[in-house]
């Protein structure tokens, strides 16, 4: 391989560049994506399953994919490779990242009133135990740094940057867009979307389609009404 591309080969035993070992990593980086995404959209069925809700499970969706780039920013940022190990541990983080959110969600579904007393219904009873869960992670990866071999030192950068950064966009991410989008009423539900489209029921679509929040709002303007001005004096009482 020509000057300078050779220098990010990697190297084989003799005089040059190892294009096997570079066919097998780049092999090995687009199942990564494949095994990602794969993983994504199974976690996507469970969060159906567990929020019966379509958009609360998008959003937490969205967090786990926030989670994730930045758990690879971490690996790029540290100066490490991806390799065999960090293609492992990729696909595993996913299973740790959904943990800390769909706790969230589903106390906030269950939840009565707008939708921001259901994010705050959701954070004042379940906010403190997934802190819990999530300080008791971290800390439990911090010992896997002190290994000298590198498995292990992998092993405990994803639990200890996983768990780290899952907590983070959980609260400050997935939260404020309950707060701000979170779906109210029977919006998103996916039983009525299922029975509407099945039964061809077009009321079932509009009420699981519909923002009803934002319907409410609306409703809750009230147009003022004109004033009542005097009315004109008439011409007989001017000429008195």
């Amino acid at each position: 391989c020509p000057s300078p591309c050779s220098q990010y080969m990697p190297a084989s035993r003799n005089f040059g560049a190892d294009w096997t070992t570079y066919a097998i990593l780049a092999r090995l980086g687009g199942e990564t994506v494949t095994t990602i995404c794969a993983s994504l959209a199974c976690a996507f069925v469970v969060l159906l399953l567990a929020t019966q809700n379509v958009v609360i499970a998008c959003m937490v969706i969205v967090t786990i994919i926030a989670a994730i780039v930045s758990m690879l920013a971490c690996i790029f940022a540290a100066g490490l490779t991806f390799g065999p190990n960090e293609a492992l541990y990729t696909v595993l983080t996913i299973g740790l990242s959904i943990d800390y959110a769909v706790h969230i969600a589903h106390f906030y579904e269950h939840s009565p009133g707008t939708r921001f007393e259901k994010a705050q219904a959701s954070l004042s009873k379940i906010a403190v135990s997934v802190a819990g869960g999530a300080a008791t992670t971290v800390f439990a990866g911090m010992p896997l740094f002190g290994c000298s071999q590198l498995g292990l030192f992998l092993f405990g950068f994803f639990i200890f940057f996983t768990s780290f950064w899952a907590f983070v966009m959980t609260f400050t991410m997935l939260v404020p867009m309950l707060m701000a989008f979170g779906p109210e009423g029977e919006t998103g539900n996916l039983r009525l979307m299922i029975h509407g489209i099945i039964k061809g029921d077009r009321a079932a679509l509009a009420a699981a389609t519909h923002d009803h929040a934002r319907q409410s709002s609306v409703a809750r303007i009230e147009i003022p009404a004109p004033a009542e001005s005097d009315p004109a004096p008439q011409p007989e009482a001017l000429s008195k």
